[in-house]
């Protein structure tokens, strides 16, 4: 079953790319929270080795079993006392909602001598109950992240509401690659910054993210149910 859903989702993805005026290439993360060793053992026979943790107790106990062999994205809210068990663990932080939580990423980077790649989360729907940026808030914020030597922001991510109106899902996407466009001209001369990666897009809705400019969706329930 999870090859054939896997398969699906692909076409689906492919024929979104073709449909956007934007003509990108699409990554897909496979979002392995709550899902079993065996779950994923199967995902990762198909070729999808981009996997997407929510939880950080999780993904400590996924890691070991997959080393070398996936690359992790964590995409759930990350607490900063959690920082330090995950920095050498991920390839891309997905979440980075507060330019706190970034300053620990550096410190904890430093610690490792490595560079932390992350994703802004910008709060474009403004939902009392996400977290992330706010618009006004992400230019503000631009000069402070420009400090930081141990991470590199590579874009941005969206979570938009869990509704089925699509014209609003729409709207609001197409508003989200708007602020990325912004996003990729303001941080043109900061070294630590190469905007590249729009996350957005999830089961219900990720074939209007693409339409609309996204290059990177995340994808549970698709692909395992």
């Amino acid at each position: 079953m999870i090859r054939n859903n896997v398969e699906q989702v692909l076409e689906h993805i492919r024929k979104a790319e073709e449909r956007s005026p934007y003509h990108q290439n699409v990554r897909l993360i496979a979002v392995s929270k709550f899902r079993s060793i065996e779950e994923l053992e199967e995902i990762v026979a198909c070729g999808l080795t981009e996997l997407g943790e929510n939880r950080v107790q999780e993904l400590l106990q996924k890691y070991p079993v997959f080393e070398g062999r996936v690359n992790w994205h964590l995409i759930g809210t990350l607490q900063k006392n959690k920082v330090k068990y995950i920095i050498d663990k991920v390839s891309l932080i997905h979440s980075v909602d507060s330019i706190s939580l970034a300053e620990e990423i550096e410190k904890q980077a430093a610690k490792k001598t490595l560079t932390a790649n992350v994703l802004l989360q910008v709060n474009v729907a403004k939902e009392e109950s996400k977290h992330g940026f706010d618009e006004e808030e992400l230019e503000e914020a631009l000069p402070k992240l420009a400090q930081l030597k141990h991470v590199r922001i590579r874009g941005m991510m969206v979570i938009a509401p869990d509704i089925e109106n699509n014209e609003y899902l729409q709207k609001l996407f197409e508003k989200s690659r708007n602020i990325f466009d912004n996003l990729m001209k303001k941080t043109q001369n900061y070294d630590n910054m190469d905007i590249e990666i729009l996350s957005m897009g999830m089961t219900n809705d990720y074939e209007t993210a693409i339409e609309c400019g996204s290059n990177m969706v995340r994808i549970g329930r698709a692909l395992f149910n």
